[in-house]
């Protein structure tokens, strides 16, 4: 009986301390070299999406591209993600910021609801993870954590 219960124990733990929180919904809205300002530069205007785990639903994200050339243009992306190695958006352990002669990138995360209001060429954004690993709050404990370690 005592080994019964002490697996009952462990399972419950891992499975507490295992669980991370999903966003239920993120701004989601783009522009394509100034089609919608309000994207760009309001972005709590726009209109939030349902987030689901087969579109990404561990965070929220901001990209902005800066495509150099054939001719110079902005785009802006905002909505939900989950981390996929080989990601323009929402890469598992790729820089906020990338540079090439193509295009110019810049990204940020967060992982509450409708928090990707940010701008990434001038901010963390709070899930910044350039230097630390962003975990994941609890629900209802008030705390936001951020970057940890």
């Amino acid at each position: 009986l005592a080994m019964s219960s002490t697996r009952l124990v462990t399972v419950l733990f891992l499975a507490y301390f295992s669980y991370a929180e999903k966003v239920d919904n993120c701004i989601t809205c783009t522009s394509d070299s100034g089609a919608n300002v309000e994207c760009e530069k309001m972005p709590e205007t726009q209109p939030n999406g349902a987030c689901s785990a087969e579109f990404g639903n561990d965070y929220c994200y901001v990209l902005v591209t800066r495509q150099k050339q054939p001719v110079e243009a902005w785009l802006w992306n905002r909505g939900c993600c989950t981390p996929k190695a080989g990601s323009q958006i929402c890469p598992l352990s790729e820089p906020n910021h990338v540079s090439n002669e193509v295009y110019e990138m810049w990204r940020a995360r967060c992982d509450t609801n409708d928090c990707n209001v940010m701008n990434p060429r001038t901010s963390s954004g709070g899930g910044d993870f350039d230097d630390g690993i962003l975990v994941h709050g609890k629900g209802g404990s008030g705390a936001n954590w951020g970057n940890i370690i």
